[in-house]
């Protein structure tokens, strides 16, 4: 018999000791390779069954089934058509897992124009047309934006099995001094120093004025409908009737009138009008409508529609938020306004109205939601504690605060209520405007003394500016 002898080419016999330690080191290599032993089994089931059920070594069940778990547990995936797909880990120490797969409700986003970004609860979902899907039921916001237009949102209750749809219709280019605003809701009233009685007020889609209207914007007005310049015989010294009627107070006007047509006084141009009455608001907003040729309707906002753009999706108080009002932020009665003064620790450098956009835009880029003047609203006041109210009345909503308004009455829920015919230093106004009104729009009418007349040049006004 020849005995085989264990030899390394080139060496002599392996001794017993090297050997051993020889095959250790080949077991050792071999487990690297080798996937985890399970130490038991798990009982996984889905909830609705039938689920696919894949380890993360690879190996494929359907539920339920027992599936192998190692000590330091056991990443699984469930998958199932209609439903998003779950991970969990399973441990030995699990006799039983059950898996409850959420649904996946179907949706479509489609916008107009196409190619809008999506975002569903926050999370990127592509662009549009696009049809996806939304993991579990439950309230679901989905956003799409738009180059060149601002974001719009809606907010998607799913519940029933069956297929969701969210469509975007971006509006086109607004015109020059318009803001778009996104629809919405918000509770008005219940403010420490507002109407008592609250209420949720749904607020569509509309544009509202970036900016309070000036008195140089007032003044192409004028000159637009003043037909021949007639001097009042009966009220104050150099007015004409249209400047009386339309500004019914006893104070030193900002506009006159000269050979040449209605100007600003030097250096307020850019100032809010103020003083004209609620009547003379919507009288110009009626000639802007004929004059722009009847796409946009213009009109004044409503209290829910000026209080939701104020605050611009936050919570308030005021338009930047809960910070405590400075100099800074708004035109408000302080230390430089010596009729009240009613905080003389803020200075806002201003002792009356200051021009227009003088202090940062709210989130939404609108300025001076916060003081400089009241703002003339559509809505009648309703008497005393009313949120809001429909209807005719003598009294009108004014909203803002002003330069002669404490910071806490420039709060975004305070409002006043004044005789809609009187006019006030305090009080002026911003357009609103709704998109689509008839193409065949015919301008206004004249009213009272007022008539309809080709604008005065701007050359020509300016060149008549004292």
């Amino acid at each position: 018999m020849v005995r085989l002898r264990e030899t390394l080419p080139g060496r002599g016999p392996l001794s017993p000791a090297l050997l051993v330690e020889l095959l250790l080191v080949l077991m050792f290599v071999a487990l690297l390779f080798v996937p985890r032993w399970p130490s038991g089994f798990v009982m996984v089931r889905s909830v609705p069954g039938g689920a696919a059920i894949r380890t993360m070594d690879g190996m494929d069940f359907a539920a339920p089934a027992l599936v192998p778990a190692t000590r330091s547990g056991t990443a699984i995936t469930l998958r199932l058509d209609g439903y998003a797909p779950t991970d969990t880990v399973i441990s030995p120490r699990d006799s039983l897992m059950v898996v409850y797969l959420e649904y996946l409700f179907p949706l479509s986003v489609s916008s107009l124009p196409p190619g809008a970004s999506v975002w569903i609860d926050g999370a990127p979902a592509g662009r549009t047309p696009l049809l996806t899907s939304a993991r579990g039921a439950g309230r679901h916001v989905v956003r799409a934006e738009c180059m060149g237009a601002p974001a719009l949102s809606d907010t998607v209750v799913m519940a029933a099995h069956r297929r969701y749809s969210v469509d975007f219709a971006f509006p086109g280019p607004a015109p020059m001094g318009l803001v778009f605003i996104p629809g919405g809701s918000l509770v008005l009233g219940g403010g420490p120093d507002g109407p008592p009685i609250t209420q949720r007020v749904e607020v569509a889609s509309f544009y509202l004025g970036r900016n309070e209207v000036t008195n140089s914007q007032f003044c192409a007005f004028l000159n637009s409908v003043e037909v021949s310049m007639s001097p009042d015989t009966f009220g104050r010294n150099g007015m004409t009737a249209l400047l009386s009627r339309l500004f019914p107070g006893n104070y030193p006007m900002e506009i006159v009138a000269l050979k040449e047509g209605y100007v600003a006084r030097e250096g307020l141009g850019d100032r809010p009008v103020r003083g004209l009455s609620w009547t003379a608001a919507g009288e110009y907003c009626s000639w802007l409508t004929g004059v722009c040729g009847g796409r946009f309707r213009y009109r004044l906002p409503s209290e829910a529609e000026w209080e939701y753009t104020a605050l611009a999706g936050g919570d308030g108080p005021w338009p930047w938020g809960d910070s405590p009002p400075d100099g800074s932020m708004l035109n408000c009665s302080d230390a430089s306004e010596t009729i009240a003064c009613r905080s003389p620790d803020i200075d806002d450098g201003f002792a009356e109205t200051s021009p227009v956009g003088s202090f940062p835009p709210n989130p939404w880029g609108l300025d001076d939601m916060a003081g400089n003047v009241w703002e003339w609203c559509a809505d009648w006041a309703g008497g005393e504690g009313a949120a809001t109210r429909g209807g005719e009345g003598s009294l009108k909503c004014l909203r803002g605060g002003s330069w002669l308004s404490s910071p806490e009455d420039c709060r975004c829920e305070s409002r006043l209520g004044l005789d809609a015919s009187l006019g006030y230093p305090f009080a002026g106004f911003r357009v609103a405007a709704d998109e689509g009104a008839s193409p065949d729009h015919d301008p206004p009418a004249p009213v009272d003394t007022c008539g309809l007349a080709g604008a005065r040049p701007p050359a020509e006004v300016a060149a008549a500016r004292p």
